[in-house]
């Protein structure tokens, strides 16, 4: 199976990042064996069914994000004239699905219009209720002589899971917003860089978008991490690039009634946050050379699954954007001790298009490319493995 992907380098603050497709058929190498031996439970997908109500003639983006209760969402970039629309291109809202374990489809309608700017929006988080997004809006061009406001304006899109309504949310904020989370209250979680000091920025937003309070942010394990150091040492600028361009790839994912955030490719450790702020603070111990490249959404019981990839893939697709196949793996991890419990063997399907995962159910979401002489049109298919 083979779809294609979007591939933008980890260090564009505002694009939507993807990783290039394996090879069909290609087994994925295994992980470097870890100093003891770890137990190993087998993932079988070698069983699936037709998914209907997608678009076929789309791009999808990556990664596909999963909600608490295990929905799969997923984002469409469609054909139009002839061409592609791709993330990071002005005005392209991708269209957003979700994907419920039985194989039941719903397009979720967003409304985002910012009238005479060029739009963009980042990953969307999908919450208990809402799905958010960060949009960002840049003036376009003026005419000569025009008193126009050539600021660059921020808001947050949300649009509710049943697909009832949708709103654009204005935000007034000091600092450069990166990303967004909401939490069940309807409040918000926004990452973000301060623009004068170059430092990273937490922020606690009430429903409205008005900020409630800041949430301490250490700068200092990002800039004496060995990992990142290596991982974005091609772009230069020093200590404020390595922060900024970190500290952008961070991520939110949601953790039952609460949010995790942490830093991919790093060995920071993950936050765990809620209406107050910082809860607790878990440093994974993963395999060596294993690096985490996503957490999956948890009911907030039950261990932690991660998709881990080594320091060498994340440092081609900071500086070239990355190309040929990647190789990743997953693991299962206490998510009080941050301890590996056991390696999660994929069959049937490459770890990258897994959606959802948990200690009980992982599922993968993926295009199957057509056949010519069978007649087949390119297809979605989901697959659902109890652990």
């Amino acid at each position: 199976m083979k779809r294609e992907l979007l591939v933008v380098s980890l260090a564009c603050l505002f694009s939507s990042v993807s990783v290039p497709a394996q090879k069909a058929g290609a087994p994925p190498p295994a992980p470097q064996k870890p100093p003891q031996e770890l137990q190993t439970r087998i993932v079988d997908f070698s069983d699936h069914k037709t998914l209907s109500g997608l678009p076929a003639a789309a791009v999808s983006g990556y990664p596909e994000n999963c909600s608490a209760d295990g929905v799969t969402f997923l984002e469409f970039y469609v054909y139009a004239h002839g061409s592609i629309w791709m993330p990071g291109d002005p005005e392209v809202i991708p269209d957003i699905y979700s994907i419920a374990a039985d194989g039941a489809v719903k397009k979720i309608p967003r409304d985002i219009q910012v009238p005479n700017s060029d739009i963009y929006t980042t990953e969307f988080y999908p919450g208990a209720d809402l799905i958010a997004a960060l949009v960002t809006a840049t003036p376009g061009k003026s005419p000569a002589g025009s008193q126009a406001d050539n600021r660059t304006e921020y808001f947050i899109s949300t649009a509710e899971r049943d697909g009832s309504s949708s709103k654009l949310i204005p935000l007034d904020l000091w600092f450069e917003p990166l990303k967004v989370a909401v939490l069940d209250s309807g409040r918000f979680l926004v990452t973000g860089i301060d623009t004068l000091n170059k430092n990273p920025v937490l922020a606690l937003l009430e429903t409205d978008g008005t900020l409630l309070h800041m949430i301490d942010v250490d700068e200092r394990p990002i800039t004496s991490s060995r990992a990142l150091g290596t991982i974005y040492k091609g772009l230069g600028g020093g200590t404020e690039q390595l922060v900024a361009a970190s500290f952008s790839r961070a991520d939110f994912v949601p953790y039952g009634s609460r949010v995790l955030l942490f830093v991919p490719g790093s060995q920071l450790p993950v936050l765990i946050l809620g209406e107050d702020g910082e809860e607790n603070a878990v440093r994974l111990k993963l395999p060596k050379g294993e690096l985490p490249e996503w957490i999956f959404s948890s009911s907030g019981n039950g261990t932690w699954v991660i998709r881990t990839q080594g320091i060498g893939t994340f440092e081609a697709l900071a500086t070239t954007g990355g190309s040929g196949p990647v190789a990743q793996h997953l693991f299962e991890a206490d998510p009080v001790t941050g301890e590996t419990l056991r390696e999660l063997r994929v069959d049937g399907m490459d770890p990258m298009y897994i959606s959802c995962a948990s200690s009980k159910q992982v599922v993968a979401v993926d295009e199957e490319p057509g056949n010519k002489e069978t007649g087949t049109a390119p297809h979605w298919i989901i697959a659902v493995s109890s652990q």
